[in-house]
């Protein structure tokens, strides 16, 4: 079943996002302060020093060295934290299969966080010497690291597909949402744009099993630099056009 939509006051103009979708979840439900309070939980796993306040001056530098693996982590899980977001206000849906497929989401994003923040601070603190801790990646080989991509990836690629599978289902439930034309190709478009993203993690997992005993495994971690190409070319090919949205909204 669908749970209340939240209509505009009669009188009122409808809300629409910038795609010209209309919002139809304006109200917080127990769903999005669980999934949120779960995010919020993640970014606490991702803090600095979750443990304890450092008590030494090499502690307290070991902690400055953490700020940008820590920032990069955070931007990368409040990337995912939107999407949810964003799919909850233009559908406002809590039927079972949202609601299942919400606390898959919330799983998978719970493992993930922790390969994110291993590799983001051994990224940073490879190739940036001034941020490496005195216990940076004391062992370990090419092997060890093309695991822990493939890890990430993995979660990478099962994130992506849940939001996908999310749109999926408001688009089988159009007519009950009655989804405009416009809305329904917005809805298509997301789908492809988390398939591409499932794609890049996908290509990162090849990459780390065939350059797995080599440094060219690093590769699987430089892969994902192609969505700041791939999603802007494929919404400016494929996505609405500002006529489109206006005509959506009404100007």
């Amino acid at each position: 079943m669908l749970r209340t939509i939240t209509h505009p006051a009669e009188g009122n103009a409808p809300v629409y996002d910038p795609l010209g979708v209309r919002l139809r979840g304006l109200e917080m439900t127990r769903l999005e302060t669980f999934v949120d309070a779960s995010f919020a939980f993640s970014v606490t796993m991702l803090a600095l020093s979750p443990d304890r306040i450092p008590t030494s001056f090499q502690e307290m530098y070991d902690l400055l060295r953490g700020i940008p693996a820590f920032l990069f982590s955070l931007g990368i899980l409040m990337l995912f934290w939107n999407s949810h977001v964003v799919f909850s206000r233009r559908f406002g849906l809590e039927d079972r299969p949202i609601k299942l497929l919400s606390i898959l989401y919330i799983a998978a994003m719970l493992i993930y966080v922790y390969p994110l923040k291993f590799m983001s601070t051994a990224f940073f603190g490879y190739y940036f010497p001034i941020l490496r801790t005195p216990d940076f990646l004391k062992a370990g080989t090419s092997n060890d690291l093309a695991s822990i991509f493939i890890a990430m990836a993995a979660g990478f690629v099962v994130i992506s597909i849940l939001n996908a599978l999310m749109y999926v289902h408001a688009h089988r439930r159009r007519r009950e949402l009655a989804l405009t034309e416009h809305e329904r190709r917005v809805s298509r478009c997301e789908i492809t744009n988390s398939l591409l993203y499932a794609g890049i993690g996908v290509l990162s997992i090849l990459l780390a099993i065939v350059f797995r005993n080599g440094i060219a495994v690093i590769s699987a971690g430089f892969v994902y630099a192609l969505l700041g190409v791939v999603i802007p070319v494929y919404w400016v090919r494929f996505g609405p056009t500002n006529e489109q949205i206006r005509d959506a909204t009404g100007g």
